[in-house]
């Protein structure tokens, strides 16, 4: 095994389901992580609760279960806008029907905003449905959606079922729904499968997934945005045939353009299987990574936590689990070792540029203590700067320094930042913050 599972005991969070959806966000300031969550379902009843987990804190909190959201439902899909920090929602089913309603949540105002009712399928709207997957593009202001299902005989009736292979895209500044391609040249019709989203290369990700009929796929796609063109990837050995798993994108050295780094397809469970595989990009290679503590399909993740799902004797979970890559461990910043070269020099240069002005300043001081032109006042104002003074100056422009590398560090969408850094992050800001009230 490459990495370790630690799960989180906290008992005051979401309560067991599956078929949920949950988002990662990176937090509305440096170290201030977030895990969104919602809706599911626990084999008797469908959830439309909003729960968030403050990775700093380790704590979970209820922020919406009334009607000023989505209603109950499992099966849907959600994606993350990085840059607006805005949760999109669709689809679904409430066991009672297909669903096609679009959400958008805004985390800094805790609000919800519908914008696109639950109506009959239109050549402008995507089918009602659920089991398909999503994807935000950033670049292009679009949710994509692909594949699914829906039940065509109504309540109950599980035998009927119309599978998609369509692929839709929601701009988000035009508010309009369009068709990007009918998935004649891409994969087959599926329904629980997985997607991911490579930023750099604004690429879409498709893996595995299945139909009622057969045991399931473990083919990888690629769907190029830009050029609107979907490619099958020789992937070799990798995951077994599963549908019901999740998945997740790692680009830690793909947006540092590092030589050879273009990003990772991490996957794991679905049905039948614990196993977690990594596929490195670069080298189209799927390697096992291990396997969970627990089987579970059908739960949800982003990034690297796995929260819910359901074992093979059908029981729901409520944890929370996390898993650290060792990868992540390779130099003592707790960073892959090209991320950590980069950003050593960086405090090293920082480093020196304090050291030098520090220096600078010391010597103004002391030469103007020993020409009589200065004297630290007796009365203890601040009309004039002592030593102290200069000292405090100086760490608030060593806090200000790492302030900045520590941000282009969490830029660069790290998997998992080992504790002690993290305290590190969490503590920078406040320093920074406080050493401000120290004027020059």
């Amino acid at each position: 095994m490459s990495g370790h599972w630690t799960v989180e005991k906290n008992a005051s969070g979401p309560v067991a389901r599956y078929e949920h959806v949950a988002a990662w966000d990176a937090g509305p300031e440096m170290g201030h992580r977030l895990l969104w969550l919602h809706g599911g379902w626990d084999g008797q009843r469908a959830f439309r609760d909003l729960w968030k987990f403050d990775v700093r804190s380790r704590a979970w909190n209820l922020v919406s279960s009334g009607s000023a959201g989505p209603s109950e439902r499992w099966a849907h899909v959600c994606a993350w806008d990085p840059k607006t920090r805005q949760l999109w929602v669709h689809g679904g089913w409430n066991s009672r029907s297909n669903l096609q309603d679009l959400w958008m949540f805004h985390a800094a105002t805790e609000r919800w905003l519908h914008l696109s009712l639950d109506v009959s399928p239109t050549a402008r709207d995507p089918p009602a449905g659920h089991d398909h997957v999503a994807a935000f593009d950033d670049t292009g202001r679009s949710l994509l959606i692909h594949g699914g299902d829906a039940a065509l005989n109504g309540p109950g009736c599980w035998d009927g079922f119309r599978v998609f292979r369509d692929l839709w895209t929601f701009d988000v500044d035009a508010q309009r729904w369009s068709l990007l391609d009918t998935g004649n040249s891409g994969p087959s019709a599926r329904h629980d499968h997985v997607a991911v989203f490579d930023p750099t290369k604004r690429r879409l990700w498709i893996h595995g997934g299945g139909v009622i009929s057969e045991e399931g796929f473990n083919d990888l796609w690629t769907f190029d945005v830009p050029r609107l063109q979907w490619s099958q990837v020789a992937s070799g050995s990798g995951p077994s045939r599963c549908w019901g798993h999740v998945a997740a994108w790692d680009g830690t050295l793909a947006g540092l353009d590092q030589e050879g780094s273009h990003g990772e397809v991490w996957v794991h469970g679905g049905w039948s299987s614990g196993e977690l595989w990594k596929f490195n990009v670069a080298n189209n290679h799927w390697s096992l990574q291990g396997r969970s503590p627990t089987q579970m399909w059908e739960h949800a993740t982003p990034i690297l936590w796995l929260h819910g799902g359901r074992n093979l004797g059908g029981v729901s979970s409520a944890e929370l689990w996390q898993f650290q890559s060792l990868e992540v461990e390779s130099c003592s910043l707790g960073m892959p070792s090209p991320l950590c070269e980069q950003v050593l020099c960086l405090m090293l240069v920082a480093l020196i540029s304090s050291c030098v002005t520090d220096r600078m300043l010391w010597q103004r001081l002391r030469t103007a203590q020993l020409d009589g032109r200065w004297a630290p006042p007796k009365d203890g104002s601040k009309t004039k700067r002592s030593t102290a003074e200069v000292q405090v100056g100086f760490l608030g422009f060593v806090a200000h320094s790492a302030h900045q590398i520590l941000g282009h560090v969490q830029a660069a969408q790290l998997r998992v930042l080992p504790a002690d850094l993290q305290k590190v992050i969490d503590y920078v800001p406040w320093l920074f913050r406080w050493s401000q009230w120290w004027k020059w």
